[in-house]
């Protein structure tokens, strides 16, 4: 796979893509650290405000975005028992797009319930564990 270098520009086009479709969420400085690890100053992001719970809804977002300006998408696949699956899910719904989610058979029923909220066939795949193995089967 090529790799793409990272500009300014392409984190700029990224962010006009998304800016509908996902939450502005505040950085908040950190005061009130008891053994601070360093004398930089720490950030925190709160991505758990983002309308999915976690920042991988930008991602998902974009990349779908993405994919309808070169091509008409029929539909989303991913594999995920977390935030990925709940922000392709997300991002699909938001393109009027059907998304199926597999997810492993030990995923939560909050999970699950999420991932058919935001509109998502929830697929249910048995667990392999072992080496060189993704998970699911």
């Amino acid at each position: 796979m090529a790799s793409t270098r990272i500009s300014s520009d392409l984190i700029e086009q990224a962010a006009q893509r998304i800016k509908d479709r996902v939450r502005r969420t505040p950085c908040l400085r950190t005061r009130f650290i008891r053994q601070p690890l360093t004398r930089a100053r720490l950030m925190l992001k709160l991505d758990c405000l983002q309308v999915t719970g976690s920042f991988k809804a930008r991602g998902a977002n974009n990349a779908l975005l993405r994919l309808e300006e070169t091509a008409a998408p029929k539909g989303v696949v991913t594999a995920s028992s977390g935030n990925h699956g709940l922000a392709v899910a997300y991002a699909a719904r938001a393109s009027n797009l059907p998304a199926a989610v597999y997810v492993p058979s030990l995923t939560s029923v909050v999970k699950v319930a999420r991932l058919k909220a935001w509109g998502a066939e929830v697929i249910v795949a048995a667990v392999i564990c072992g080496a060189g193995s993704d998970g699911l089967a």
